[in-house]
């Protein structure tokens, strides 16, 4: 995986997310009212799958996999309204991704 430019690092913690390496790729986590939000991009251009998945989040697929994995079932409600404020927020970011991706290509045109 090339390196994060500094940019885009800055506006996930704007946004109140963290994000990790490991020899299993890049891992993005934010915390929520009812957990630990976590997933792991493999991959060679983080930009690009971050808005990719974005894109295509749905929370209602998120917490059936979540109680599916976990076996918990909590407030699904709660977990519901967490997973849609945490896709509102991975829109927010992926629309920042690119307009820092444009801005660099019009200073490389330039």
């Amino acid at each position: 995986m090339k390196k994060i430019d500094e940019r885009y690092i800055e506006v996930l913690d704007q946004f109140g997310f963290g994000l990790y390496t490991t020899t299993a790729g890049c891992n993005l986590y934010h915390d929520s009212s009812w957990g630990s939000y976590i997933v792991n991009f493999n991959g060679d251009d983080f930009v690009e799958m971050f808005i990719g998945y974005a894109e295509t989040f749905d929370p209602n697929e998120y917490v059936s996999l979540h109680i599916k994995s976990h076996r918990v079932i909590k407030d699904i409600g709660e977990m519901l309204k967490s997973a849609k404020e945490i896709q509102i927020l991975l829109l927010k970011v992926a629309i920042e991704f690119v307009r820092i991706s444009k801005e660099s290509m019009v200073k490389a045109d330039a």
